[in-house]
């Protein structure tokens, strides 16, 4: 079950997830069923325009019937277009540079064993389109294929977000590293070699960075 299963972080230790999104946008009442039955999974609904918030502040009351019974569920209105916009600026970023101690804010780190080219297609399937729309020019995003990794993507950071990650102070993201970061002093640089198990940077994930970075460009 997805639900209950544990993933590696890069010390090798392994976390079930805080929060899962859901996209009701398919086969909505299974997914509002689904949903009901595990507290930690949120049924999101993405939503157009530049001006609405990453995700809302508190839920929608949806009503759906399950086995010919009225149920309430929450539904979370995900902000897409400015998720997706700050995504792909991030995906443009480089990495590491000489000189420097970490990679710029926002860097979005990948591994050629957990990513292929299907998954950057669909993750850069989205591209801005500019129109004329009652005198004024506006720009709305327009899918060229199978998306399902960048909503995936767009998801994740909803829920993040309603997590308070993006607002989080540096005495708080210390606290999350005391608790959740490698047990072994030695893992907290990060030029130590890795634990066992924990995916490290090579030849062919430089080669992924380099691609998804030309794809973001066409």
């Amino acid at each position: 079950d997805v639900v209950e299963r544990q993933f590696r972080d890069a010390s090798g230790r392994e976390w079930q997830p805080d929060r899962f999104g859901v996209d009701s946008g398919y086969n909505t009442n299974v997914v509002y069923e689904f949903c009901r039955r595990h507290p930690r999974l949120m049924a999101t609904k993405g939503d157009d325009g530049w001006h609405k918030p990453a995700i809302a502040t508190s839920p929608h009351a949806q009503q759906v019937t399950i086995s010919g019974k009225r149920r309430g569920v929450k539904l979370w209105h995900i902000g897409t277009w400015p998720l997706k916009a700050e995504l792909y600026q991030n995906l443009r970023k480089d990495g590491l540079k000489d000189g420097e101690e970490a990679t710029p804010p926002g860097f979005c780190h990948f591994t050629s064993e957990l990513h292929d080219e299907i998954f950057f297609r669909q993750l850069t399937a989205e591209h801005l389109k500019q129109e004329q729309r009652a005198g004024r020019i506006i720009h709305r995003w327009v899918e060229s294929g199978a998306n399902h990794w960048l909503d995936c993507r767009i998801i994740a950071r909803a829920c993040a977000d309603l997590m308070g990650l993006s607002r989080f102070t540096s005495e708080e993201w210390l606290e999350v590293i005391a608790s959740r970061g490698p047990k072994d002093p030695d893992q907290r640089d990060i030029f130590a070699p890795a634990l066992a198990g924990a995916p490290q940077r090579t030849q062919s994930t430089a080669r992924h960075g380099r691609r998804i970075r030309k794809m973001v460009r066409r």
